[in-house]
Parts: C-alpha cells; sequence; structure tokens
C-alpha cells in the first residue's frame, strides 16, 4: 500500500510541476543569465549533499546544512565539481547516508501569482485542527473568476479556522498531499512518505453571502467526504462557517465564528467535539494593542499587548504576553539615531542585541554597521550562551522590513559551546527568492562546524 501511495503522490507532484501555477513560476523567474538555484533535486553518490536543518520561525525557507566531518573530502569536491551557485548538490559522504538525506525546513515555500497560489514544504492541511495537522508535501490552489481570495492565510491555511470567502460566481479548488515525516530518508533515493494524507476540495461562491465547499479527504488509509459553508451577511459584522467531515467513525463538525463589528476589534470563536477555543484582537489606538487566547480544554489563558511609537528622532516597539501559569514573554525594540537596541525574553530563551550604523562611504549604494549580540538558552542549572560581536556590510535598498538587497557579516562568536568564526552573505537572486549562505564554527546548542543554506521567500 505504502508504494501504490508513494507512486500515486510522485504522479501528483510531476502533474503538479507542469500545471499552470509552476509553468507560470518558470516563466517569470525565467532570464538570459539566469540558471538553477541549488537544489538536491539529482540524487547520486559522488557529489557534496546538503542535510537539514536549522529552524528560522520568522521566515518561510529552505534551509538545509552541510556538516564539515571530512573537510578534505569537501575540498576535493568543490574542486572537481567547480561548485558555484547554479550547482545542484547532492550527496558527498557514504557515512551519512543513514540519516536523513533530505528536509524540507520548518517553514513553507510560498508562492503567489494572479489566480495560483503554492505552498511547499511543512505546513497545515485544509481540514484538521488536531496534532497531526502539519506534513511535509504540496498544496495548491487554482481560483476561477477572481484574482484573490478573502480569508486565504497561506502561512497557516486551515480551512477550518480560516475558509475561503468567494465572491458570487467565482471558484477555487484546492489539491493538497503530503507525509508525516520527511520527503527522502535513507537510502531509498526515489524517497518513501509515511502516514500519507491528502486531499480535494472545490470551493463555489453561490452569492455574495455564501460560499459553499465540497471536497474528500484521504487519512490513515480511509477516504472521508468533506463539505462547508461560509456564511457573510452584508448587514450584520458575524461571519459563520461549518465544516463537516463524514467517514466510517462517524461525522465530525468544527464550527467558526467571527465577530468583526470594526476593523479594529475582532472575536474569533472555534469549536468542535475535542475542544473550544477564542482569539481576542482589539486595537485601541494608533500603536496600542491588546490580545488574549484561550483554550477551555487545556485550561490555557494568555493576554497582552503591543505598543508602537514612531517619529523623525527615534522609535520604540514594545510587546508582552503573560499566562494563566505566570510564563512571561516580551520583546523590546528602539532606535535613537545609528543606535538600535533589541531585547526578546521567553522562559527558556532570551536574545539581545545592538546595532551602530557607521554610514556609507563617498556616497556608495551600501552602509556599514557594528553589531554586538548575546544568546542564551535553557534551564538556569545548564544554561548554555553565545556572544557575538562583528561587521555588518549590507545595501542601502531594502525588500520588506528585515531584509536588504543583499547583506554580508563578518562576526566572532564565543560561549559555553566553543569560540570560532560566523560568516554569512546574503542576497536576492529571484524576484520573492533570497539566498543566505553562512558559515559557523560555533553556535549556541553546538561546537560543530556547519555551512547553512536558505532559500526564503520575501513575500
Amino acid at each position: 500500500m505504502k508504494a501504490i501511495v508513494a507512486n500515486l503522490l510522485a504522479g501528483s507532484f510531476c502533474l503538479a510541476m507542469i500545471s499552470p501555477s509552476w509553468a507560470n513560476l518558470a516563466s517569470q523567474n525565467q532570464e538570459p543569465d539566469s540558471s538553477k538555484i541549488w537544489s538536491a533535486k539529482t540524487l547520486g553518490y559522488d557529489n557534496p549533499w546538503l542535510l537539514p536543518i536549522m529552524t528560522n520561525f520568522e521566515d518561510q525557507i529552505f534551509d538545509y546544512v552541510i556538516p564539515l566531518e571530512d573537510k578534505e573530502h569537501l575540498k576535493n569536491n568543490i574542486r572537481q565539481y567547480n561548485w558555484s551557485f547554479n550547482h545542484e548538490l547532492t550527496p558527498f559522504n557514504r557515512e551519512i547516508l543513514d540519516r536523513e538525506l533530505l528536509s524540507l525546513s520548518k517553514n513553507p515555500y510560498l508562492y503567489s501569482h494572479n489566480h495560483q497560489n503554492i505552498i511547499l514544504g511543512l505546513h497545515n492541511n485544509f481540514w484538521s485542527r488536531a496534532n497531526n495537522q502539519k506534513y511535509y508535501g504540496l498544496t495548491t490552489i487554482e481560483r476561477w473568476g477572481n484574482s484573490s481570495t478573502q480569508n486565504l492565510r497561506l502561512k497557516k491555511l486551515n480551512y477550518l479556522d480560516s475558509a475561503p470567502l468567494l465572491p458570487q460566481g467565482t471558484s477555487a479548488l484546492t489539491l493538497s498531499g503530503g507525509g508525516r515525516k520527511n520527503l527522502i530518508q535513507q537510502r531509498d533515493l526515489l524517497g518513501e512518505f509515511t502516514d500519507f494524507r491528502g486531499g480535494v476540495t472545490f470551493h463555489q461562491g453561490l452569492a455574495e453571502d455564501l460560499t459553499v465547499g465540497l471536497g474528500f479527504v484521504y487519512e490513515d488509509l480511509l477516504f472521508s467526504g468533506f463539505s462547508q459553508f461560509t456564511y457573510q451577511p452584508h448587514n450584520f459584522p458575524l461571519q459563520t462557517t461549518v465544516s463537516l467531515i463524514n467517514s466510517k467513525q462517524g461525522l465530525s463538525l468544527d464550527s467558526h465564528f467571527q465577530f468583526k463589528p470594526a476593523k479594529s476589534f475582532v472575536i474569533d470563536l472555534y469549536g468542535n467535539k475535542d475542544q473550544q477555543k477564542f482569539a481576542l484582537n482589539w486595537k485601541i489606538a494608533s500603536g496600542l494593542k491588546l490580545f488574549a487566547t484561550g483554550n477551555r480544554q487545556q485550561e490555557n489563558l494568555r493576554t497582552g499587548g503591543e505598543f508602537a511609537f514612531k517619529n523623525n528622532a527615534w522609535s520604540l516597539f514594545a510587546k508582552t504576553e503573560v499566562s494563566n501559569s505566570n510564563e512571561i514573554q516580551w520583546q523590546v525594540t528602539s532606535q535613537i539615531g545609528r543606535l538600535r537596541l533589541t531585547y526578546k525574553d521567553s522562559a527558556v530563551k532570551t536574545n539581545s542585541q545592538i546595532d551602530y550604523v557607521l554610514g556609507n562611504f563617498n556616497n556608495q549604494d551600501w552602509q556599514s554597521s557594528l553589531f554586538v549580540k548575546n544568546q542564551t538558552s535553557g534551564p538556569s542549572n545548564s544554561l548554555k550562551n553565545l556572544a557575538i560581536w562583528g561587521w555588518r556590510f549590507q545595501s542601502n535598498t531594502k525588500i520588506d522590513p528585515k531584509k536588504y538587497l543583499w547583506q554580508f557579516d563578518l562576526g566572532y562568536g564565543m560561549g559555553s559551546q566553543g569560540k570560532g568564526a560566523i560568516i554569512s552573505a546574503a542576497k536576492l537572486v529571484k524576484p520573492r527568492l533570497y539566498l543566505k549562505l553562512s558559515y559557523e564554527s560555533v553556535s549556541l546548542t553546538s561546537d560543530e562546524p556547519k555551512i547553512k543554506l536558505k532559500l526564503i521567500s520575501t513575500q
């Protein structure tokens, strides 16, 4: 059965690769001088290989790591195969073939263009709130009659919590499939999915205030029917979504009510037979926001607030969150002239950083800065720490609030795991695609040298 499912999934990936979404993606990114971005598409035993995985919860990334256990072997391969940014990377060390060969990051790669959306990597399935909601796989969304879909949150796709809301006469088709673990494991170069799951659903805007969805779900070796309706009246700020999954185990019903009397005030209520949750967001004034979340079954309640201020001289952002078990998380970011301060604190980890912008030289289109940062993690009796100081060069052009057109960091780290150089370089290589390559002699959790490659979606 696993072999059949794996073949079906491989076929679905092939179909996805020739679908209009992928065709548009390829044609949009194609340039006269362009070449392939680093990948692990071609697998063999005689080239360098990329291994998983370093987590970045702030970006949508593919993230791979090269362990430097055999530095001479790595150097020989670099010379022999003339490594550059347009070469595909494949295995280099027979000793590591017993490990997981390929893994996608903790965050997916997102692509949106006209009437298509693609989600690739570790992401939510659209039909579940259970603990097994996430899987490694591919989701495509095709739309007809409209270029955008209300309530469609690609980063946290979940139609139970945020169902598509379509104008009358428009429609959307969602196809999704994936596995519980990494796509390729051990020595099986064709790959094997474990605990394969998938689903197909078609949504239609029957009226201006009513959207209906029908489809099916394959999970736990069983097929189940999936149906959904979303109602949003024009004269009352309450949106109602009811979702039904009909399987051999019986009928499962999920409900979502969203009350939004103003853009600044939103209450969400979620419920099924296993749990009831709520979320509240209230923007009291410009720069001031309060929020709260709760789960009745878990007896969990979290409340907090955000404050933001900015003028020509300085800026400040502060956020704090408190749980009913007295756990406190907070962060502060402030900039005064050329000096920028950042501090984040949670129950198990702290991050603090100071940046000082030196400015640009001879009116060039780049600037440099000095930085010092400190990280700690773990309980007090086994606290790990890492301090890094260095020099940063970056373009004056930003591609989003946190990323520049290009950036180069040269630093030195010292902490509980050791000391050594930490170097990184990043550049926008394609529209909406950011590449970052870094070398770490030491990290917060290890003294093993690593090379890390990240492909980051900037949308």
